[in-house]
């Protein structure tokens, strides 16, 4: 909440008007407070919001006074939405440089989650799946994304779906990702690979939990 106090001579007549960056926060009202939100900082760095007002007695007005609020950044921001529900969940974390990682007895409503920080700068990565035993059967959906357990459709823009979604194919599967291009991961957030089976015309691939596979990030 905004409080604007002057020291000097008002009345009835007196109005007060909010600013937020410059743009105005409602006409000019008789009232000296001014509710202001200010969103939470999902980015990787202290934000910085700046606030004026001032208060007018006909057609004259005081200079305006200034004020600022800093919002805190976010645990290396990243690691969104919890989509989990319905899933056995198996977490690990998967950074860059894991060569592999394997995952038994996987199948039915089985899912892995593996977390990493993308790297500080400009480059890309890439996730790799292989089935381990030759007798899997069906496919398996991954994605990367600031959410748990995304299978959604892929949203570039990382609020309502993956940045990157892919398949498996004849018991193997790859996906390269960039970080810090257009359309690509952010550095420094937080991201997960999530695995799960693919649902293909309503039915659940692997559900003799028998796709058991290893996963690899380079």
């Amino acid at each position: 909440m905004l409080t604007l106090t002057c020291s000097g001579q008002t009345d009835s007549s007196t109005t007060y008007e909010f600013f937020q960056g410059g743009a105005s926060l409602g006409a000019a009202s008789t009232t000296n407070t001014k509710s202001a939100p200010v969103s939470a900082n999902s980015g990787s760095s202290t934000q910085t919001k700046s606030f004026t007002a001032r208060a007018c007695n006909g057609t004259s007005c005081s200079s305006y006074a200034t004020a600022s609020v800093t919002v805190a950044a976010s645990s290396g921001g990243g690691g969104g939405d919890d989509l989990c529900t319905g899933y056995n969940v198996i977490s690990a974390p998967l950074p860059k440089g894991t060569a592999r990682h394997d995952l038994n007895n996987f199948g039915g409503n089985s899912a892995f989650v593996g977390s990493f920080v993308a790297g500080s700068t400009v480059g890309s990565g890439k996730v790799s799946v292989v089935y381990i035993n030759t007798g899997a059967k069906g496919e398996l959906v991954f994605s990367i994304s600031e959410h748990k357990c995304d299978f959604r459709a892929v949203d570039n823009t990382g609020a309502n779906g993956p940045e990157y979604l892919a398949y498996t194919t004849n018991a193997s599967g790859n996906k390269t990702y960039y970080v810090g291009k257009s359309n690509g991961l952010e550095a420094g957030r937080t991201y997960y690979i999530n695995i799960a089976p693919r649902v293909v015309n309503g039915v659940k691939s692997c559900a003799s939990s028998d796709c058991d596979f290893a996963v690899g990030h380079q």
